[in-house]
């Protein structure tokens, strides 16, 4: 994805590097927001706001700060999902693919299934 059509993405990015995922989070609720489902760039942000999400769980992990039932993973699982028909079968594009299964391996792992984990790996 360019970063000149989107220049908020450098922030995100910056946020990401800095640990600050709530942040991230926050602008790219609002770019989802104002692109378009038919938008090729509107799966590039969901697909984004997921692992964003995911990077925020781990680290929420680490600070002990985790709660068992948390819906962000099921919000990310079902982002992951809806990218993983937009890019396989409209966008045809293998590097988002590749993240959407380590993104759903990773959330498998955080379920506690290691076992359905190997499933999303071996796509890879």
């Amino acid at each position: 994805m360019d970063l000149n059509v989107y220049p908020e993405l450098k922030e995100v990015k910056i946020y990401k590097y800095h640990g600050n995922y709530e942040e991230a989070i926050q602008i790219l609720i609002k770019l989802i927001d104002e692109t378009d489902e038919d938008d090729i760039a509107h799966y590039y942000l969901l697909l984004e706001y997921s692992g964003c999400l995911i990077d925020n769980i781990y680290m929420r992990i680490s600070d002990g700060v985790f709660e068992e039932e948390n819906e962000d993973l099921e919000i990310a699982w079902n982002y992951l999902e809806e990218c993983k028909i937009k890019f396989n079968e409209i966008f045809l594009d293998n590097q988002a693919l590749l993240k959407i299964y380590k993104y759903q391996g990773d959330i498998e792992c955080l379920d506690n299934k290691f076992n359905d984990k190997w499933k999303h790996i071996r796509k890879l």
